[in-house]
């Protein structure tokens, strides 16, 4: 697992500190081992099966978890399994969108009313350095 984790850019570090914990096993075992951290914020949480066959993001899914267990999974050869609404209905969500870019939200409380936005396919601005960009998301299903 140490090779996948730095292949990915990721360091190994604590867990009372870690953005991403990786589990492998019991999924009933993981959520409890990360609601018992003490941690005012929950990391993204990736399960992957003893056997290596499956890779299942546990918490935080839409904000970078299915990206992240995509990656995994891909570099396992394993099935992902994804179960959020926006991953099944193949949309990018406004926080894989600053994730992956590096992006930080003025406003995170209005996060919830851009997903719906990009859920019904409507046009989103991003201001980046006093500098506009307009995207449209789109279902790619």
């Amino acid at each position: 697992m140490h090779e996948v984790v730095t292949e990915l850019g990721y360091r190994i570090v604590s867990p009372i500190i870690a953005d991403v914990i990786i589990a492998i096993g019991s999924a009933e075992f993981a959520i409890k081992y990360v609601k018992g951290l003490k941690r005012r914020r929950k990391p993204v949480l990736i399960l992957i099966s003893e056997d290596g066959s499956y890779v299942i993001p546990l918490l935080k899914e839409e904000k970078g978890g299915s990206m992240l267990g995509g990656l995994i999974s891909d570099l396992l050869g394993a099935e992902l399994v994804l179960t959020s609404y926006s991953s099944q209905n193949a949309l990018y969500t406004i926080d894989e969108f600053i994730w992956t870019n590096a992006l930080k939200a003025i406003n995170p409380r209005k996060k919830k009313i851009i997903n719906d936005k990009l859920g019904q396919g409507e046009n989103i601005s991003i201001f980046n350095e006093n500098k506009m960009s307009r995207i449209k998301v789109r279902r790619i299903l």
